[in-house]
Order: structure tokens, then C-alpha cells, then sequence
């Protein structure tokens, strides 16, 4: 079986070999499905050559009819259900056992893997091969530095996963298609709203509780393009950051009372800061100040965007007019502000809600990250040759990156109308001089 082979090859390592005998004989049905990769991405007619969409395409792989976006087509409030919607790759598959039990409703997810959605969804819901799972992440190094494996909790409900998977093979090792998953698992959902988060950004405890709450659910009754911001959080600055400090303990919050207190601590127990204060254009924008005040379920207008980079993660009703997430951007770097420009553009109204947030697990530099990193020591030495400063920043992956995006601003203002209702901030930062591309 597919399940028996992920574990029994994937464990071999300094000359020994673990044998699991107490999952030799499971079958697992291998699902035949004909759509592989390069399926999914000739759906998306034109993404590899750096068109742009306006909406989300469909696809002839998903029969779930998404609704219209009208005020009309808007569910009654008894009837709203959220999908908390994610991607991952495989090596992080233990991740999304952590969001089955944070996270009280269905769970779509799109996950880079040869195996299949039953293999997967199989693994996940069975406590003995979930145990083998965090083993096999212990065993290949993974968890040795922070003790991850302290995180095994219990398997995930029956029915709660759908999982759809993205073929590895068609794919560059440094070129995860992050936004050809995203809208894969967003395609795949089956409630009137969802809860957008990355694999890495785990919900508080009460957030699907939050969400759920009369008083929430009234905000969408007249407005099909309200979006929820989530206020993001991080338990340390960097991996490193984790492992320098002895006496850390890789602890994450469960709720706002909990996290507010271990940021006014501030210490050697707990390192609770906003998500990436580094990059202020990413969640700057986000009132950390005014949320800490904020009573649970309470909303908050955002009264304006300080910068084009804000990317935070949102709740949302999915309907046909959501701007989808721009699948020429692969690997690292601009793929989520650009569908949160999109969204801001075509009219979505930003707002922010009390009391829920989700807080970011410390890992390794991804592959795509480290690609992306390339030439910044170039970039930064003012004092470099002629020849450096002259460089063909293109031949980067960042540099790549800037030129899509620079093509993707171009698209945005002459393509779709500015009917955006929440706006830039009047002094608002461009951030163009950021780019390594004119």
C-alpha cells in the first residue's frame, strides 16, 4: 500500500532501518484519478504564461458550483458555515493534525504528495499511523532542535478532511506552486465561508467558536465582500531565535487573554510578538494596538491599507467574483498580497474581528525561501563593483519575482476598476523602492 511504503522507505537512516510490522497488511485503495499536475495547471488556461485572472477559475476536475456574489445569493445567518481552507507540502503533513483539533468544523486542504488523498486522509485520522507520522518527522531530524513531537495530539475527525493532491513530480524542488494549491483547496469547499490560513499559522482555540457567534455572523448578512482580518502572531522571531534560548518553551497561545498576557511578559519564557515585525508593509496595517482592547467577536472597520504588501489571513464568503490567488507566482514571495491588493481593488470591505487570531510555528527555512534569498548579499553591499551594481537582478528568483509583480500592477490598474471601499492610507508607503526591478 501506498501508506506502508511511504513509511517503510522514508525511514532509512544512519545504516538502520525501522520496520513498522504493525501496519504490514493495511491496505490502502489508491485513488485512480486521472487528473495529474500539469492538468491542474492547463485549467488555469494561460497561468504559465503569466497571465492574470479575475476571477477563480473553474475547473472541469470540481462540480461544486460556487455561488454568485450578490446580496441576494447571501445565506441567512443560521445557515453560514466556514471551511478552514489550507495548503501544505508533505513534510509538514503533522501541521494539519494540530489544525483538525484547533479547529472545530470541515478542513479543505491541498497538499504536494505522490500519495493519495485516501492515504493521506487515512494516516490523519488513525491515532497509530499519526503516532508513526510525528516517529518518522523525529527520526529524519525534524523535530530534534524544538522537541516538536511533544505536539502529537489526536488523529482528526472522520469526514472532517477533504484533501485533493498536487503531483510533486511536475514541479521544480524550489518552486512550490503555493497558489495553484490555494485555489485548489478553496475549489474544494462546500460552506457558504472560509477561513483562509497557511499551514504554518495554527487558530487560536476559540477562533471557529468567534466566527460562529451571532453577532459575527450578522456582519455578513448584507454585504457579500466583508472580509474578517485575523491578527497574526509569532512565539519567536526565527527558528534560530528558538534554539539560542535554553530555557525557551515551544509553547503556542490558545486565546487572547493567554497571548495578550505573554506578550506583556516579554520573557524568557515567552517571545510573543506581531507576526514579522521586520516586514511592517505585511500585517502593519492590522490595529495590534486596538485589538488587545477589542471584547470577543467584536468587529472593527480598518480604516485604511498602509502599504500594497499588507497580506493578512481572512475570513470570507466564497462566492464567483472572490479574486483568486495568481498561480504564475510559484515558490516564494508575493504570492498573497496580490489577491489581498485584488480583493481591496474590486470592493471588498476590510474589517477586523475581536478576540480570534492565529499564531505562527517556528520552522526551517523552506527550500523556496532560501532560493529567494539569493543575491540579497550582493544587493546589500553599497560599496560593490560596477559589475555588481549592474547586475541583471532577473537572474534571481527575487528579482523574478519583482518583475511579475511589477507586471501584475500594471495588469491590476488597467484591467479592473478601483471600486475599493477600504483604501490606501494617505501616506501610505508604495514600496516600489523595495523592488530589484524598475
Amino acid at each position: 500500500s501506498q501508506v506502508t511504503d511511504y513509511f517503510d522507505n522514508s525511514i532509512k537512516f544512519q545504516n538502520n532501518t525501522i520496520e513498522f510490522n504493525n501496519i504490514r497488511g493495511r491496505i490502502i485503495s489508491i485513488v485512480d484519478d486521472e487528473k495529474t499536475a500539469r492538468d491542474v495547471i492547463s485549467d488555469t488556461d494561460g497561468a504559465i504564461n503569466h497571465k492574470f485572472h479575475h476571477k477563480l477559475q473553474r475547473s472541469q476536475n470540481h462540480n461544486l458550483q460556487i455561488p454568485a456574489c450578490s446580496s441576494d445569493s447571501l445565506p441567512s445567518s443560521s445557515k453560514i458555515r466556514y471551511t478552514l481552507v489550507t495548503q501544505l507540502s508533505e513534510d509538514r503533513l503533522w501541521m494539519l493534525s494540530q489544525h483538525c483539533n484547533l479547529w472545530d468544523g470541515p478542513i479543505s486542504a491541498a497538499v504536494q504528495s505522490d500519495l493519495s488523498p485516501l492515504s493521506l486522509i487515512e494516516i490523519l485520522e488513525s491515532e497509530e499511523l499519526l503516532r508513526l507520522l510525528f516517529e518518522k518527522e523525529r527520526l529524519t531530524g525534524h523535530f530534534d532542535d524544538l522537541k516538536y513531537s511533544n505536539y502529537f495530539t489526536k488523529p482528526c475527525k472522520v469526514n472532517q478532511l477533504t484533501i485533493e493532491t498536487l503531483s510533486k513530480r511536475d514541479f521544480k524542488d524550489n518552486e512550490y506552486p503555493v497558489n495553484v494549491l490555494r485555489n485548489i483547496a478553496l475549489r474544494n469547499v462546500a460552506t457558504s465561508h472560509v477561513m483562509y490560513v497557511d499551514i504554518d499559522f495554527w487558530p487560536s482555540d476559540t477562533l471557529y467558536h468567534i466566527l460562529n457567534l451571532p453577532s459575527v455572523k450578522k456582519q455578513w448578512k448584507n454585504d457579500s465582500k466583508t472580509v474578517l482580518v485575523i491578527p497574526s502572531f509569532q512565539i519567536c522571531w526565527s527558528i534560530e531565535a528558538c534554539i539560542e534560548e535554553n530555557d525557551f518553551k515551544l509553547q503556542m497561545p490558545h486565546n487572547a487573554d493567554e497571548i495578550i498576557s505573554w506578550m506583556k511578559q516579554k520573557n524568557d519564557e515567552h517571545h510573543v510578538s506581531v507576526f514579522d515585525p521586520s516586514n511592517r508593509g505585511g500585517h502593519g496595517s492590522t490595529p495590534y494596538g486596538m485589538w488587545i482592547k477589542m471584547r470577543e467577536g467584536e468587529i472593527m472597520d480598518l480604516k485604511c491599507i498602509k502599504s500594497n504588501r499588507y497580506e493578512p489571513y481572512m475570513a470570507f464568503h466564497l462566492c464567483d467574483d472572490i479574486p483568486p490567488f495568481q498561480e504564475c507566482f510559484k515558490g516564494y514571495g508575493k504570492n498573497k498580497m496580490t489577491q489581498v491588493m485584488h480583493m481591496r481593488r474590486t470592493g471588498y470591505k476590510f474589517k477586523v474581528l475581536g478576540g480570534g487570531f492565529i499564531t505562527h510555528f517556528p520552522h526551517d527555512e523552506s527550500k523556496s525561501r532560501l532560493l529567494w534569498n539569493e543575491g540579497q548579499d550582493i544587493r546589500d553591499n553599497e560599496n560593490g563593483s560596477d559589475e555588481e551594481r549592474n547586475i541583471d537582478w532577473t537572474t534571481y528568483k527575487r528579482g523574478q519575482v519583482d518583475q511579475l509583480f511589477a507586471e501584475f500592477k500594471k495588469w491590476i490598474e488597467n484591467e479592473v476598476p478601483d471600486n475599493s471601499r477600504t483604501k490606501l492610507c494617505s501616506d501610505a508607503a508604495t514600496d516600489d523602492f523595495r523592488l530589484w526591478v524598475n
